[in-house]
Parts: structure tokens; sequence; C-alpha cells
């Protein structure tokens, strides 16, 4: 009978960590899209004063905060390729491309696409239209994260206690 009991006790919790596995998924994606507005308010600062290279941005934010998305292009800028291949590159990463839907991809691509592209009047504009729409982006997946980690934490707690009462 301890057995059993063990037993359901390692399903339960099997099943609780599952919903906390797919909890903290969403929360990556809504910590992902947070850097990059972040990143990009950090680009609109220094260009305000400094002007600097794009490249140079990329690489001290990316050593200085960027752990996700921009972490991973500020080290792709070490291999000298064009910055459109290493954007690409970087967009094709595994936890990217399950974290963001294709919309939010896509979107974020052409973000990046267009910084340096024009003259620091132009690129302040695209970085103030960008953070306002990373700003809805950023609410409404606040709310899909809200609402659907209750559903996958009472999914998964339910569904480990039925196997282990099924397993008893």
């Amino acid at each position: 009978m301890p057995i059993k009991a063990v037993g359901a006790v390692l399903i339960m919790t099997s099943g609780i960590l599952i919903g906390v596995s797919l909890k903290s998924r969403l929360s990556y994606r809504v910590d992902l899209l947070k850097e990059v507005y972040d990143f990009l308010l950090y680009i609109k600062r220094n260009l305000n004063y400094d002007m600097p290279a794009l490249s140079d941005l990329f690489c001290q934010y990316g050593t200085e905060w960027g752990c996700g998305l921009i972490g991973v292009i500020s080290d792709s800028l070490e291999n000298d390729e064009p910055f459109e291949k290493i954007v690409e590159h970087s967009f094709s990463a595994a936890e990217i491309m399950n974290t963001l839907n294709v919309s939010e991809q896509n979107y974020l691509k052409s973000v990046f696409l267009q910084l340096g592209s024009s003259d620091s009047e132009s690129q302040l504009m695209l970085i103030d239209s960008s953070a306002a729409q990373l700003e809805c982006m950023i609410k409404e997946s606040t709310e899909e994260k809200d609402r659907k980690s209750r559903v996958y934490m009472s999914l998964s707690v339910y569904s480990g206690m039925i196997i282990a009462i099924l397993l008893i």
C-alpha cells in the first residue's frame, strides 16, 4: 500500500510539473516581447544622444542585458554575415520558433530589418510605432498567459489526480 501511495504522489507531482512547464513557456513569450520592447527603447535613447552603429547597439545590449532574441542576434553579429541572414537565423532558433506565433515573428523580423535603413528621425518614428505595437502584443500575451496558465494548471492537477486514482 505505501508503494501505491508513493506512486500516486509521484503521478500527481508529474502532472503539476507539466502544468508548471506549460505555464513557464507562456511566460517566456511575454518575457521575449518585453525584451524586444526594452531593446527598442534602449536604441531610442542611444539614437537621441550618441548615434552609434546598429551592430554596436545589439552587441552592447546583448552582452549587458540580452538573454533571448537580442542575445542570439548579438552573438551572431560576430560572424560577419549579412544582417538579414542573422535575423533569419536568430528567428529560426528552436526556443523562439516555439514561443512566438507567426504574426509576431513576422512583425519583429520586419522591425529588425527596417532598423538602420534610414535617417535617425525616421528610425525614431519607427521605434515609437513599433514600441506602441509591442505594448499591445505584450498586453494580449499577458492576458492569454493568465487565462491559459489557469487552464493548464487545473488540467494538469486534475489529470494527475484522475490517473493516480485509477492506478490505485
